[in-house]
């Protein structure tokens, strides 16, 4: 399997949101080159999304996110500044107590 496939596999699962073993070492890194959610391997379970980091790409691809809040979070990180909390994706324009509740324990600031 080239790298390159690898990369896809492993954007699949994460898009897929579904905890996974990456097989081999060659496939965990494939994941961290290409952006995504940190290594899979051995733990089973994925690590959150930093909202201060993260590109839309990467965001668009957090289950409850979606291309459109994605760009709002880049876009109010890039004219304010890094968020403090979590807390603060309510100052984005349609995040509510509802959207901040799925996606708390799916992102972070640290």
């Amino acid at each position: 399997m080239t790298s390159t496939m690898k990369k896809g596999v492993v954007a699949s699962i994460v898009a897929l949101g579904i905890g996974a073993f990456v097989a081999s070492p060659d496939a965990a890194r494939g994941a961290e080159e290409y952006g995504h959610i940190g290594s899979f391997y051995g733990s089973g379970a994925m690590e959150r999304v930093n909202l201060n980091t993260a590109g839309i790409e990467l965001l668009s691809m957090t289950p409850g996110v979606g291309r459109t809040l994605a760009v709002a979070i880049v876009t109010y990180r890039d004219q304010n500044g890094s968020f403090a909390s979590v807390d603060d994706l309510l100052k984005i324009r349609g995040v509510g107590e509802r959207e901040l509740k799925a996606l708390r324990n799916q992102v972070t600031v640290q």
